[in-house]
């Protein structure tokens, strides 16, 4: 009962509180296009390609780090669709030790969460739009504009290469999600269920 009490309190809390600033990031944040936090860290990927790290207790940077490639030409349009509009910006996925982002040029890049130690950058789809990112375990999946997925891992705790790449048909994916059992994969069209440990999928 005293647990249910509490959780009650809470939940008026959140309800019914006035929200108080505590510091502002202005001067020290970039434009920030996408971001994700866990209890001690805010994660940043920014309109111009970069990740930030905050503290969340002090506002301090603890790492930056670029996102891109110099080359950064893309093919955004599907055969059939209209092109799609351009979003420089990062988005990134949490795990417990990994920190992926994706850029609209197509670059995936994987990192160390806590220390920002780069452990891949590249274009595993191709010269494509990447959409779609989910950190699952100690997998990275990615979804692009050509429908392709593509399931990033490390060999015997190494070079993190292309596990798998399989095509979801022929819609745009637009977004991935994740409860641990099976990979929700949005896209132009639709929704797919994956069970990616067996290698087949059911679509909705």
């Amino acid at each position: 009962r005293a647990r249910v009490g509490l959780r009650g309190r809470v939940e008026r809390h959140w309800k019914n509180a006035s929200a108080r600033e505590g510091m502002h990031l202005k001067d020290r944040c970039k434009e920030v296009y996408s971001m994700a936090c866990d209890e001690e860290r805010v994660y940043c990927g920014t309109a111009d390609q970069h990740i930030q790290v905050f503290c969340i207790s002090t506002g301090e940077l603890i790492f930056e780090r670029y996102c891109a490639i110099k080359d950064e030409a893309v093919t955004m349009a599907v055969e059939g669709e209209e092109e799609l509009d351009p979003r420089p910006g990062v988005q990134l996925d949490l795990g417990e030790h990994l920190l992926a982002a994706i850029t609209l040029g197509g670059v995936v890049s994987i990192w160390e969460k806590n220390t920002g130690e780069q452990l891949y950058l590249d274009r595993p789809h191709g010269k494509v739009g990447v959409f779609g990112v989910r950190v699952w375990g100690e997998v990275v999946v990615t979804g692009a504009a050509d429908a392709s997925l593509v399931l990033l891992h490390s060999r015997n705790g190494g070079t993190w290469t292309v596990g798998q790449k399989v095509s979801t048909g022929t819609s745009y994916i637009t977004h991935l999600d994740s409860d641990g059992e099976t990979l929700s994969v949005g896209t132009h069209t639709g929704v797919q269920l994956w069970k990616v440990k067996e290698e087949k999928n059911c679509e909705g």
